[in-house]
């Protein structure tokens, strides 16, 4: 059983006021400053198709925010696929010999693109516009990110493959596909990170909070900190990217709804009322764990009980401090210091 709150995390009633809006961080390029535009048109052009994919840290919200996009009936996902939480990193793992070398690192290995769109187009409904790609393994490697080190886990591979635009363009296409009438894909993100307050909201995170705290507070700036990293990348390569708050999604659903339209544009009717059906939207073997909307979750949930300010839009510690880690002992400064620009920079592009 999940272990109970420590009284560091009692709630306490919001401050009376919204905290000033901050600063751009520090040394952000101009190219990121632009609003975000949209990943696709109302309608994609014969023989393309819009290869949608998450960065969202494991047991982050990953599959309530797939939930809603799932609304849509122009949504492909891999759920016919039966495996876990619809995941895709489950579809891709093989042999060494299906790795190639990286061009510029060649003692490095990646997964061959035609090799995961060969897996996975058998569990894709080919004839929706957008396919949805949804991997909780992106991040597995945080704790030793810091260090630079990649032992070429598969998929940090996948990651690494479907990162470069370029390099998808002049894959083949697997047969599925081009019997489907697709000629092109293009890649579109949406990166979603958790304000640090949200902790409580998630079994596993109590669980790896009670057990270690530093470690998981540490875990955690990685996970933003690469957020961060993935979204100037992403902004320099050109590919739509959209970056949405957790706290966002399931406390102001309507805003998060309309962001997310008008970014896919091409995926009609996303509706945050909609729930997955078993049977229907997903199957035995997927283990999914919604069953209620993201509206309901955020009712039954306030966010005074994580130390949220709606206001705000921040997490807060008391009524004349409000900062972005409720646990500010789990860090020291310097990393405190780190976490709190990471924030600011997912913030700031959280509400274009």
């Amino acid at each position: 059983s999940p272990s109970p709150l420590p009284p560091s995390a009692s709630p306490s009633p919001p401050p009376p006021s919204a905290s000033p809006s901050p600063p751009p961080p520090p040394g952000s390029p101009s190219v990121m400053m632009a609003s975000t535009e949209p990943a696709c048109a109302r309608h994609l052009p014969t023989g393309e198709r819009l290869l949608l994919m998450f960065i969202v840290p494991y047991f982050h919200g990953s599959t309530a925010l797939e939930n809603v996009v799932a609304s849509s009936t122009d949504l492909a996902t891999l759920c016919t696929a039966r495996t876990h939480e619809c995941e895709g990193q489950w579809l891709i793992m093989g042999p060494d010999e299906e790795f190639e070398k990286a061009p510029q690192a060649p003692d490095r290995m990646f997964w061959s693109a035609s090799t995961v769109l060969q897996r996975l187009s058998q569990y894709w409904d080919l004839a929706r516009p957008v396919l949805l790609y949804k991997d909780a393994g992106f991040f597995r490697l945080a704790e030793w990110s810091e260090r630079a080190e990649d032992k070429g886990n598969g998929h940090t591979r996948m990651w690494r493959t479907v990162l470069d635009q370029q390099r998808l363009s002049t894959v083949l296409l697997p047969p599925a596909m081009r019997a489907a009438g697709i000629e092109r894909l293009r890649l579109s993100y949406i990166i979603m990170w958790r304000p640090w307050c949200m902790w409580s909201l998630s079994s596993e995170t109590r669980e790896a909070y009670g057990t270690d705290a530093s470690k998981w507070a540490t875990k955690e700036l990685i996970f933003h900190e690469n957020q961060a990293r993935y979204h100037k990348e992403l902004a320099q390569l050109g590919i739509a990217t959209l970056v949405v708050s957790y706290a966002d999604l399931i406390w102001e659903p309507d805003l998060t709804a309309r962001r997310l339209q008008a970014f896919l544009p091409c995926l009609h009717g996303i509706d945050v009322d909609f729930v997955m059906q078993e049977g229907v939207d997903y199957f035995d073997g997927n283990d999914f764990k919604i069953r209620g909307s993201i509206r309901e979750f955020g009712q039954s949930h306030p966010p005074e009980t994580c130390q949220y300010n709606r206001q705000s839009a921040r997490c807060w510690e008391s009524p004349d401090k409000r900062r972005y880690s409720p646990h500010p002992q789990a860090l020291p400064p310097d990393q405190t210091a780190r976490a709190r620009a990471a924030v600011e920079y997912l913030q700031l592009y959280s509400r274009e």
